[in-house]
């Protein structure tokens, strides 16, 4: 096992519009956590195809909003990668709107099955997110 400190520890802000232009900024964020913590090629690619079938479903559910935001919090600590997507749909007036938790949850069904923790939460009904766990296999 590899060993690790805080300077091998990671924290990182992506905020991106929800497009899928965008989506390719978002893979290489993670093939460059990935590369930089010697993640095994298998468990890499099970990372980048969570994340990029929740953005994917996410993108779908805000289209009819073309100003929406993303934002993603990535972190890794030791051998675990959390993930937390935040959607801003946003009003014709800058403010934002909130996905209903059922159409933000229904989109990230397949997710789930990819991960070793998922979990959505709606927060006062304007804001709503979803985070996702891995464990990762180090070279």
């Amino acid at each position: 096992m590899r060993s690790h400190n805080n300077i091998d520890d990671l924290s990182l802000l992506l905020r991106i519009p929800a497009n899928r232009t965008y989506l390719e900024n978002a893979l290489v964020t993670i093939d460059g956590i990935c590369e930089h913590f010697s993640v095994n090629e298998l468990s890499s690619k099970r990372v980048k195809k969570a994340i990029e079938q929740a953005l994917s479903d996410s993108i779908a559910m805000t289209s009819s909003n073309p100003e929406s935001l993303f934002d993603l919090n990535f972190s890794v600590n030791r051998d675990t990668l959390n993930v937390r997507l935040d959607s801003y749909p946003l009003a014709n007036n800058g403010k934002t709107v909130p996905i209903g938790s059922s159409q933000f949850t229904k989109g990230t069904v397949g997710t789930r099955n990819l991960t070793e923790n998922f979990t959505h939460v709606e927060e006062d009904g304007s804001n709503s997110f979803f985070a996702m766990q891995f464990n990762l296999s180090l070279n």
